[in-house]
């Protein structure tokens, strides 16, 4: 049986893969302006209102291909809003624009107000009441490569904005760095959150994307999830030397998927309270200084087996075992007893041995169903590579041939029980009998191996053991006892080169 994905982790990849494949057209050179002139606050209320050639400077014409464009202006934002644009659907673009010293009289950087088809990228805003806030937007705008430093209140902050996507920013040195309040189905992909009170901040917020977000040196969390934020997906996320939590999650925040996640040198991992439940952790690297996790609810923090949970840099239990109750001899990069989560009774059932991304975990197991076909067993999550192939060697460790078993594309569970014959060598259709064989990842190039998953040689014993197979079904086969004597030869023959 042969058994496909699982949920999050598929998710995990494809979410990964379209949204960057996304973003990669939308990503320009980092912020460094051009030489700026200087400009009165701008206000713009409707569509009319975007006047050439000021302050759109730039040119346009407002469509999806030649938006309108407001660039390299310096503005100072201590007596009005920097940019103001309220009730537009033009397309525009304000690039490359220091906006800035709102900040002693609560003026916002750049606020957009019931827009929609907006860009806004290379901005730095600095010293203002916000930096960037875009409110009431239904959605299609996009913030990309700006900075947002110094500001009284949020770096960005969206309020009943979705569908909006926020790539490549930088926001530190604010009481929040990113928030999202009642907003729903936002990218926020490759955002850096520094030296701020909060990192990444979602209130009452469901169903949205946080990817490859980096959130360091905070004073309180990195990634905070609270009030029913749920249904929320964080996916390769960093969040590191945050002083209390390196991710929290508070008040009926439940359902969302933490996957490959570094949490790191906080005080405390990650925190689930007051009834957020239901959410799936797993592939999660913790590092950190006081507790790992705190979990008051009911959540889960494994995907199974042999996928497995997260790994724990305090856990000290062992791998001597495999298989779902982990009561089988054998190694499968998963501990052999559960993780304990403090704060109620939830466990990770199946904690990596080593952190995320590792090629693979589970077990395999060979067998020899006779001189020239080996037995496979096998229960594997695999997370990197894309063919799983046996190879066959002498005793001496030539490669013989090789026979490709499964195409994968990863993350991928495989679980099933096959025979693989040794194939001929060249074009001599004489069979080969097996001595030693490897099951092995590979990439497309069968030659690249990524990391061998099983071994197995045949020994003296394993020739003894088909020989008594052969004479128990001789008497019952006459039709096979040609074949019968054949492989006895052949085992007559390997038996002086096999191992004891």
């Amino acid at each position: 049986m042969r058994i496909g994905s699982f949920k999050g982790a598929l998710l995990s990849v494809l979410m990964i893969a379209s949204i960057v494949a996304l973003a990669i057209p939308l990503l320009s050179s980092s912020p460094v302006h051009a030489a700026l002139t200087p400009h009165a606050p701008i206000y713009i209320y409707d569509n009319a209102k975007f006047t050439k050639p000021d302050p759109v400077n730039g040119g346009g014409s407002g469509t999806a291909d030649d938006p309108y464009i407001i660039e390299n202006w310096d503005i100072n934002a201590s007596s009005a809003n920097g940019i103001y644009i309220e009730n537009t659907t033009a397309y525009f673009i304000i690039r490359n624009c220091y906006v800035h010293d709102g900040r002693a009289q609560e003026f916002y950087g750049i606020k957009l107000d019931n827009v929609i088809n907006g860009r806004l990228e290379n901005n730095t805003c600095e010293n203002n009441y916000f930096g960037i806030c875009i409110f009431y937007c239904p959605s299609n705008n996009t913030l990309i490569n700006n900075i947002c430093k110094n500001n009284s209140n949020y770096g960005i902050y969206l309020e009943v904005s979705p569908y909006h996507n926020l790539i490549n920013n930088t926001c530190w040195n604010n009481p929040t760095a990113i928030c999202l309040s009642y907003s729903s189905y936002d990218n926020l992909i490759n955002n850096t959150c520094l030296k701020s009170t909060f990192g990444i901040d979602l209130y009452y917020s469901p169903y949205n994307y946080l990817i490859n977000n980096t959130c360091e040196n905070n004073s309180t969390y990195g990634i905070d999830l609270s009030y029913y934020s749920s249904y929320n997906d964080l996916i390769n996320n960093t969040c590191s030397n945050n002083s209390t939590y390196g991710i929290y999650l508070y008040y009926y925040s439940s359902n969302n998927t933490l996957i490959n996640n570094t949490v790191k040198n906080n005080g405390n991992g990650i925190d689930l309270y007051y009834s957020s439940n239901n959410n799936h952790i797993y592939h999660n690297y913790f590092a950190n200084l006081i507790t790992q996790a705190h979990d008051s609810c009911s959540n889960f923090w494994d995907n199974g087996y042999p996928s497995g949970g997260n790994y724990w840099s305090d856990y000290t239990g062992a791998d001597n075992y495999r298989g779902d109750n982990q009561n089988i001899p054998g190694s499968d990069g998963i501990g052999d007893t559960p993780y304990y989560i403090p704060g109620g009774s939830n466990r990770d059932w199946y904690p990596l041995m080593n952190p995320f991304p590792f090629p693979w975990t589970g077990w395999s197991v060979f067998g020899l169903e006779n001189l020239y076909v080996v037995r496979l067993e096998k229960n594997l999550y695999l997370a990197q590579g894309s063919k799983l192939v046996v190879k066959f060697y002498d005793y001496g460790n030539n490669f013989e041939n090789e026979a490709i078993i499964d195409n994968i594309t990863p993350p991928e569970n495989v679980k099933e029980n096959e025979n693989v014959p040794h194939p001929p060598q060249g074009s001599s259709p004489v069979k080969t009998a097996v001595k030693k064989a490897e099951l092995v990842l590979t990439t497309d190039n069968t030659a690249n191996v990524i990391s061998t998953i099983a071994s197995f040689t045949v020994h003296q014993s394993d020739l003894r053991d088909r020989t008594k197979a052969i004479l128990k079904l001789w008497g019952g086969h006459p039709e096979l006892w040609d074949a019968f004597r054949a492989e006895f030869k052949d085992i007559l023959k390997q038996w002086g080169s096999a191992p004891p």
